[in-house]
């Protein structure tokens, strides 16, 4: 978990650089920059973009990760629990509709667990890194 947080503040920062490279482009072609500084910024800006991109996929890929391994072993808990039920449990219920109950349960668990901490955790960190970033630039 710690790892996917790691993976989500560089991501955030290196997606705020590339803004950063554009300005500085922006700012040298209207000081009448030559033709190989420019070529410079867009390679930069495409390094920039390459380097958030694989930033992005290895935090949103170890948080997936983690997501489904509590799926599991929620999984595995659940089947042991039913393992130790008596059999005039399963007989008052229909099984059929324990697994389904089981099955959508423990996926939701694994959407809230997944996405869901992780755009709440995006929503944090990248608005923090943003008011750090501009704050920096001007802080009026």
């Amino acid at each position: 978990m710690i790892g996917d947080f790691l993976f989500l503040i560089c991501a955030n920062v290196a997606a705020l650089f590339l803004p950063y490279l554009i300005r500085l482009a922006i700012d040298s072609l209207q000081a009448g920059a030559n033709a190989s500084l420019l070529v410079r910024y867009a390679k930069l800006i495409i390094v920039a973009g390459a380097i958030q991109a694989v930033l992005a996929f290895f935090g949103r890929y170890f948080q997936a990760k983690a997501s489904r391994q509590i799926e599991y072993e929620l999984r595995a808990n659940l089947f042991k629990h039913y393992e130790k039920l008596e059999l005039d449990y399963f007989q008052h219920n229909k099984v059929g509709d324990l697994v389904a109950r089981a099955t959508n349960d423990l996926t939701a668990i694994r959407s809230m667990l997944g996405p869901g901490i992780r755009n709440l955790m995006n929503t944090i960190v990248a608005f923090t890194v943003t008011m750090t970033f501009m704050l920096t630039i001007d802080i009026r």
